[in-house]
């Protein structure tokens, strides 16, 4: 809705990310269930990061804010990926 009222344009479906946000993606576990993360703050990204045991990634200037994240969303999405195919969902 927000690019409507603002742009007069409907989002279109884009997948399980949301366009420029990121990270933002739905990842596989290792019992194939499915974890949703969005971490979309520089405080959100970090603590994530550091969750994940990537104190490179939470430290490293250049992803400091979205604008920098996004210019290297492979490299980030790749990195949760791996993590996300270690663990098993937790249910209740």
């Amino acid at each position: 809705m927000p690019e409507y009222s603002g742009a007069g344009e409907i989002r279109e479906p884009a997948g399980s990310t949301i366009t420029g946000i990121v990270p933002s993606n739905t990842y596989r576990c290792s019992d194939e269930k499915l974890i949703i993360i969005g971490a979309n703050t520089e405080s959100m990204f970090k603590r994530l990061m550091y969750a994940m045991g990537r104190n490179d990634l939470a430290e490293n200037k250049k992803l400091s804010d979205n604008s920098g994240r996004v210019a290297h969303e492979e490299m980030i999405d790749s990195a949760i990926s791996e993590w996300a195919s270690k663990i098993k969902q937790k249910t209740r």
